[in-house]
């Protein structure tokens, strides 16, 4: 699914009710909040979520679709400081093979600038292809939360929507501007989406050793 990243250099008023000074303030604590792994709120199991499994004391990794929120303290000259917040949620991929997919989102009562009547639009958006999963780099990544965190971090400093595949997925991958690193077939490949549509690849991964 596309969405639309909203940059603050975009020549329109797209925060909403959020003033552009507090969505900047909000964007720089978020992105340091994920480059460090220091979200107050983000489930243990992360990047999907433990829960209880109904029988003693014992937890399982839970796939299922959730989102927790991150408040931030903002302040700009002349006003008060004051509250805003950050929802991350992970969107289960509900079938098996399906692609697995994390967003991120700042509060907004302008029904203009938001996507159905949530008063939430979306600010990054991490994008797993199933096919990585099943790799040995998708094991880290499913028990590393840094993996999915700093991936978030760049979609929400680059404003560019960010899926993880494989170099030897069906799609042909975009033309990189630059040179990513060796590409293999089984390397991992982080592809951007900007919003005219342009893709290119950011980082290419090789698979963790055995």
């Amino acid at each position: 699914m596309g969405l639309e990243f909203y940059l603050p250099n975009v020549p329109l008023r797209i925060f909403g009710d959020m003033s552009d000074s507090d969505h900047i303030n909000l964007k720089v604590q978020l992105r340091n909040r994920l480059n460090s792994g220091q979200l107050l709120k983000m489930p243990a199991g992360f990047p999907f979520r433990y829960v209880f499994d109904g029988h003693g004391d014992s937890y399982i990794t839970s796939g299922s679709s959730f989102e927790f929120q991150e408040d931030f303290l903002v302040s700009s000259p002349n006003e008060r400081p004051r509250y805003q917040n950050a929802t991350i949620s992970y969107t289960s991929a509900e079938r098996k093979g399906r692609d697995c997919s994390w967003q991120v989102f700042f509060s907004s009562r302008d029904p203009s600038y938001c996507r159905g009547s949530t008063g939430k639009y979306a600010v990054a958006h991490v994008q797993v292809e199933a096919p990585v999963i099943a790799t040995r780099y998708g094991r880290a990544l499913r028990l590393d939360p840094s993996y999915i965190l700093k991936a978030l971090a760049v979609s929400l400093e680059a404003g560019v929507h960010i899926t993880i595949k494989l170099a030897n997925s069906p799609v042909p991958l975009p033309r990189p501007t630059r040179n990513p690193g060796p590409l293999m077939a089984d390397s991992v490949v982080y592809v951007a989406r900007y919003n005219d549509g342009r893709e290119d690849i950011l980082f290419v991964c090789p698979q963790p050793r055995p």
